[in-house]
């Protein structure tokens, strides 16, 4: 017989679960905005797409029924609104970044976690130099370096005259190029060409945003997952992948301190990387060093948001030139006509700067660009609060109320019609060699935009210019099917858990360009 105790308990719970739902669809301040009913009354709707690896397409899906804005969880609206690129993320320190970024802190503040605008104000001076043009210059031949050991490997995969998987290739070679740019290591994947060796990233990425979608699980998730099987593993992968920091950052960072900054750049040994650079930093206005825990929280923040994140986008571009035939015949024939390349064997494709790639390769520019529109890997929602200063936060037609969060996400912003026009959904590099294009570029959101924008946008262009002329200057490659035999490649899934990719493999053979 049931407890006469029980009853009320559950009548009251159910009362308080009804009352709640039927505040947050009627009541609530953002209760005129259309969107799923699970979505207004929790943040685990987000984390369940999340997980599944549909959220990016949901949201689009979401927007083009119900229109620009759509309500994704109790207190936030994305939106697909132009305007939000210029309000919003343009808006200085007025639009500070909302609790979702409190999902990716371990112990300490990094720049691209920070919700506080003193403390990103007083880093981004602390490590101003580390990403100046001159620091960029000096690391021109580690890109070269990594460019001529990708040609290495796939002249090895040339002659074995088999077909491989091109994703776990890129992989290879983005990880490669980070380990010695950010920890002054070679880690010589390329060389080994074992996949099994790389840790786990995107690992950081899913687990992060699963708690940053729900306000305050990180901790307890902390806490109790090592018990559960599935959670469990995530965080013995994320930690692993913090050991491997420190790892490779402490004895360099305290021989560096030891010698001084002085001593350090006269160094024969001292390779330049962006944690030697780390090391010596210092505000230029109090002359406060970095920690070691600080220098590893900023070096281990660029590697987990740019090592995944580039490898998926030129796996991206090379998977969309294969369904676009005469599309990689253009491009690839842009970069062999061009006649300021030296050595093509070596992977010297000076200048090094990805700015000067652009310019040189315009068509390939333009292909770039439409990649990320159409395939962003970051699709985190860029999360801004709506200043509680009693005004609404107006976009267009939108109103945001005061103290509410606003955001928008790449992968649905980047489909919308009103700015891309009717064929929003077709992949047209040709969109950005019109002068209408090159004024979109603005709305391209995959980086950011304003003053929170991805400090490390350079070094991510740069490694994915690097791969990509080499490749198409060296290389025929064709898309090989479940059978074995060539075709044309005829459309791709996208599993968008953790950062975006192309689901499975992405199974191509190689063969070397007759030269002329």
């Amino acid at each position: 017989m049931a407890s006469p105790f029980l009853q009320p308990v559950v009548t009251v719970l159910v009362a308080a679960v009804l009352s709640y739902i039927f505040y947050q669809r009627t009541q609530h301040r953002l209760a005129r905005f259309p969107g799923p009913l699970l979505a207004s009354i929790t943040g685990f709707w987000r984390s369940y797409h999340e997980i599944i690896g549909d959220l990016p397409q949901t949201i689009d899906y979401l927007h083009f029924h119900h229109g620009p804005s759509v309500r994704v969880a109790p207190d936030e609206v994305d939106t697909v609104h132009p305007d939000f690129v210029d309000v919003v993320l343009k808006g200085g320190r007025r639009f500070t970044k909302s609790n979702f970024y409190d999902g990716f802190k371990e112990n300490r503040e990094n720049l691209f976690i920070t919700r506080d605008e003193d403390f990103h104000a007083k880093r981004s001076r602390q490590v101003a130099n580390t990403f100046s043009s001159a620091t960029f210059t000096k690391m021109g031949s580690l890109f070269d370096r990594h460019a001529s050991n990708l040609i290495g490997l796939l002249d090895r995969l040339v002659d074995e005259n088999k077909a491989f998987d091109l994703k776990s290739v890129f992989n290879l070679y983005v990880r490669d190029v980070n380990g010695e740019l950010f920890f002054g290591r070679n880690l010589r994947l390329q060389e080994q060409g074992d996949v099994k060796a790389l840790t786990p990233v995107n690992t950081w990425i899913i687990l992060a945003k699963i708690c940053g979608y729900v306000p305050g699980l990180l901790s307890p998730l902390m806490a109790c997952g090592p018990y559960l099987p599935i959670v469990g593993d995530l965080i013995k992968q994320r930690e692993s992948l913090v050991e491997d920091g420190f790892k490779y950052s402490k004895a360099e960072f305290e021989r560096l301190r030891a010698s001084g900054a002085a001593a350090a750049s006269e160094d024969s040994n001292t390779k330049p990387s962006l944690l030697s650079t780390l090391t010596t930093a210092k505000d230029p206005e109090t002359g406060e060093k970095l920690t070691l825990e600080e220098v590893v929280s900023e070096c281990m923040s660029f590697v987990a948001a740019g090592s995944h994140s580039t490898a998926s986008s030129l796996s991206f571009l090379f998977v969309l030139m294969l369904e676009h035939p005469e599309v990689l015949k253009k491009a690839q024939e842009e970069v062999l006509r061009d006649a300021q390349t030296t050595n093509p064997d070596s992977g010297d494709t000076k200048p090094s700067r990805f700015e000067d790639l652009d310019a040189r390769f315009p068509y390939l520019s333009a292909t770039i660009k439409e990649t990320f529109r159409l395939c962003p890997t970051v699709n985190n929602p860029l999360a801004r609060d709506v200043p509680d200063d009693g005004t609404a936060t107006i976009i267009s037609d939108l109103q945001a109320p005061p103290g509410s969060i606003i955001s928008a996400t790449a992968y649905a912003l980047h489909r919308n019609p009103a700015i891309w026009g009717d064929d929003a959904e077709v992949f047209r590099p040709e969109r950005w060699l019109s002068e209408d294009g090159q004024q979109k570029e603005r709305y391209l959101i995959h980086f950011g935009q304003g003053h929170r924008r991805c400090i490390g946008v350079n070094i991510a262009m740069t490694t994915l210019w690097k791969a990509a002329v080499a490749i198409l200057q060296r290389y025929e490659v064709t898309f090989i099917g479940a059978d074995g035999k060539a075709k044309r490649l005829g459309g791709f899934k996208l599993n968008a858990r953790g950062f975006a990719e192309i689901a499975g493999s992405l199974r191509v053979k190689v063969k070397r360009r007759t030269k002329n």
